[in-house]
């Protein structure tokens, strides 16, 4: 945790302003499960590429949203060797000491441990029970939101906004299309929204 002094508030022109957010871990055929957030009832995928956001309370105003995939873990999941400037993350801390991690690729002030990320500088992993895994591309190239949400967010029952993840439309074709994250992948999101029924300029 930072050990320094944070500020306590934030600076805004919105009265009532709401942060919140979440992650989703994206499986077979782009479904979702595991979501993880306060405020986020649901995040379902409604077709490729297409998922539906149920909030867990009606707001009078989306502000935005923010959102990202990140990369899926290869298999197998138990290399021992890098190849100089492939990212890798590690799954098994194992025989390998805190100085030879540091020689494949882990930066020096970091603790060597299980989900550690780092970017591989020798052909080989130390220690004989030391093993790392591959970071694939998650494929997803934007996440757009559909439509308006501000027709939707306010509804007692089911407030609701859907979204889009984006991908290339074929090898060679980078038109972007719907598309669903790859399997294995996690979807992060932060959603700003006004609880306040306050106008803000402009508005």
């Amino acid at each position: 945790m930072a050990n320094r002094w944070f500020g306590q508030e934030l600076n805004n022109l919105v009265k009532g302003l709401t942060l919140l957010e979440g992650h989703v871990t994206i499986g077979g055929s782009g479904a979702t499960s595991a979501l993880q957030g306060s405020g986020i009832a649901s995040v379902t995928r409604m077709a490729a590429g297409v998922y539906k956001c149920v909030l867990s309370d009606p707001y009078n105003r989306f502000l935005g949203l923010q959102a990202s995939v990140s990369s899926v873990v290869d298999t197998p999941a138990d290399l021992d060797t890098v190849t100089n400037g492939n990212i890798y993350v590690i799954t098994t801390v194992g025989d390998a000491t805190a100085a030879q991690w540091v020689a494949s690729g882990v930066p020096a002030a970091v603790t060597p441990a299980v989900g550690v990320v780092f970017v591989g500088i020798t052909a080989s992993v130390s220690g004989t029970t030391s093993k790392v895994a591959a970071l694939l591309t998650a494929a997803n190239q934007g996440i757009e939101i559909a439509g308006d949400p501000n027709a939707s967010i306010n509804q007692s029952a089911s407030p609701h906004f859907y979204f889009r993840t984006m991908g290339a439309t074929a090898a060679g074709d980078t038109t972007l299309v719907p598309a669903d994250p790859a399997s294995g992948s996690k979807l992060h999101f932060a959603v700003l929204l006004r609880v306040s029924s306050v106008k803000g300029s402009g508005e």
